[in-house]
């Protein structure tokens, strides 16, 4: 189970499609993401807080769905910048014995991040365009929980390091034994979306 984590204009959902696509050469992979469940249920209001969490409440009990068949790969495309939301998926993938990745997804430069909400204004009318402002950038910035705050509270997750601009990805944190193989297979995934990027 992968659970992306970052700020707008980092590369979560880019780099979650690629992982999607290199996953399913394996293995069934599922892919939710906040952004096509708030289209499909009409919740479009990005600085609306009452929408947001019921976004996370539904991307939450559609993992549980998932993971509760068990027979497929999940990744969970949005902003995951609280706590507590991580938390209900980190329970949710204990109980029904899933290995629990996050992928922090991150880009220093803000001329890069700048640029690239400048390009999201480019895009057809959609919940991409809405997302273009800095304003929205800084909201979730400023109000995100670091995954230092998961590990001090005991959470059993591994996580990976993501630099879209500089196209790195490191092994930041291992808590659980045996995952080298899902590591790997990840780490592959990461790689196989730089390669499709036109420089």
């Amino acid at each position: 189970m992968v659970v992306m984590f970052g700020n707008p204009a980092t590369g979560k959902t880019y780099t979650s499609r690629a992982l999607q696509e290199h996953c399913s050469n394996f293995n069934r992979t599922a892919l939710l993401s906040t952004f096509s469940i708030r289209e499909e249920l009409g919740l479009v209001n990005l600085y609306s807080s009452s929408e947001r969490e019921t976004i996370y409440a539904e991307i939450i009990n559609r993992a549980n769905s998932v993971m509760r068949v068990g027979t497929s790969n999940v990744i969970l495309d949005g902003n995951f910048n609280k706590s507590s939301r991580r938390k209900a998926i980190y329970d949710i993938a204990t109980k029904y014995g899933y290995q629990i990745f996050v992928i922090h997804c991150d880009v220093t430069n803000n001329t890069v991040i700048e640029q690239r909400l400048e390009q999201r204004k480019k895009m057809p009318k959609s919940l991409e365009h809405a997302s273009s402002t800095i304003d929205l950038y800084n909201l979730i910035k400023d109000t995100s929980e670091p995954l230092e705050v998961d590990l001090k509270n005991g959470a059993v997750i591994n996580i990976v390091k993501v630099n879209s601009e500089l196209q790195s990805v490191v092994v930041d944190h291992v808590s659980e034994p045996h995952t080298s193989h899902n590591l790997e297979t990840i780490l592959n995934g990461v790689k196989y979306g730089f390669g499709k990027v036109t420089k």
